[in-house]
């Protein structure tokens, strides 16, 4: 736009005074021409023509030629004002379009293109589109892999149903000892903690003796400084690892499960670990008890066939996904920072008999 205004800004008033005198001086020349032309015919015919040499007829052509150049002057006149007309013309016409132009908005200046950065964009884009249809084809492969195998795969029949027996809640036998079974993960397997407590205890023992020959007087050791020590080589076995945590100011052990265990299928062989510890037990001295997690409860359905094909007594208890089994490390220790108890006042003799206590709830440990 700025180049453009420069242009229409253009005035032509010299270049008119410049063509007006050119052709003004022209005309000078030519009448100062002619007239020294018919002055020098006059005076050569009032004198004797034969005596400068020019005869009758050089006289008519000159005259002839001045009469000629006359013509021309005209001529030249006529044009020389139909150009100073063109001339103004063309000025009123650039004068129009300047003010025009003038009139057009602002147009907001183009920035230069980076050629180089524009030729990166394009073989960078040429490079992606080609690498999607190269994944493109090798979706297409697989899919045409995985139709040829369904196509080979024999139709599968519905596994037979599972009876499942209604369960019937009800105390254990007296006296009977229960035997536990995990099944988490898709397995199952014999579970019993207090072995693993009792190797987890003697280990806390063992670092908790030089804390309580620094403690004060009231015994006071730093318990997550003993939680801490224990975890860095924390007791465990095949099935879990015996993880030790404060609740309440005392010490609790938590059984992380190792993904360990026998498969549904696994289970329901003769050979099986737990058709070996079933075989081990009594129906009259022993029942079974199932920890279900929601993610394994087909695998304690099976195992509960195999318990009623053998007339084995047994009971189930559902956890949740994220639960871990834990239970009390039984090793009394005084944590720093636990409040002490507040004193009770002694409750003056009644003279009413006490109530006596409520008759015992039902125990549905099987069903």
């Amino acid at each position: 736009m700025k180049a453009r205004f420069q242009s229409a800004d253009m005035n032509l008033d010299s270049l008119l005074d410049t063509v007006t005198n050119v052709v003004g001086i022209l005309v000078l020349v030519f009448v100062l021409v002619t007239l020294n032309m018919q002055k020098t015919v006059e005076r050569i015919r009032e004198e004797d023509p034969s005596q400068f040499g020019v005869t009758e007829q050089m006289l008519t052509e000159m005259q002839q030629q001045a009469i000629q150049q006359h013509e021309d002057l005209k001529e030249l006149q006529v044009r020389t004002f139909g150009l100073d007309v063109q001339v103004q013309q063309d000025q009123a016409t650039l004068e129009q379009q300047r003010q025009l132009l003038q009139d057009l908005p602002n147009v907001p200046e183009v920035e230069p293109v980076d050629l180089q950065k524009l030729k990166q964009q394009v073989e960078q884009r040429k490079r992606q589109q080609e690498q999607l249809q190269e994944e493109l084809a090798k979706l297409d492969r697989e899919i045409a892999d995985v139709e040829g195998e369904l196509g080979e795969t024999p139709e599968m029949s519905a596994p037979p149903p599972q009876i499942v027996r209604l369960p019937n809640p009800r105390p254990a036998p007296k006296d009977a000892r229960e035997i536990r079974f995990i099944c988490r993960e898709g397995r199952i397997l014999v579970f019993d903690p207090e072995q693993l407590r009792d190797r987890v205890k003697k280990r806390v023992e063992y670092l908790l003796r030089p804390m309580l020959a620094k403690a004060g007087a009231d015994g006071e050791i730093d318990c997550q400084r003993l939680v801490d020590a224990y975890n860095k080589e924390a007791v465990g076995d095949q099935e879990f690892r015996g993880r030790l945590v404060i609740e309440n100011f005392n010490l609790v052990l938590i059984y992380e499960h190792r993904g360990v265990g026998e498969t549904s299928d696994r289970l329901r062989l003769p050979s099986s670990r737990f058709q070996a510890a079933v075989r081990r037990m009594s129906t009259d001295k022993n029942y079974a008890r199932f920890l279900v997690w929601p993610d394994s409860f087909d695998v304690y359905v099976n195992a509960r066939a195999v318990c009623d094909e053998r007339g084995v007594l047994a009971g189930w208890e559902p956890y949740t996904e994220d639960y871990e089994w834990k239970m009390p490390l039984g090793v009394k220790v005084q944590c720093q920072g636990k409040p002490k108890p507040k004193p009770v006042a002694p409750t003056p003799p009644s003279s009413e008999k006490p109530k006596p206590p409520p008759p015992p709830l039902p125990s549905d440990t099987i069903d």
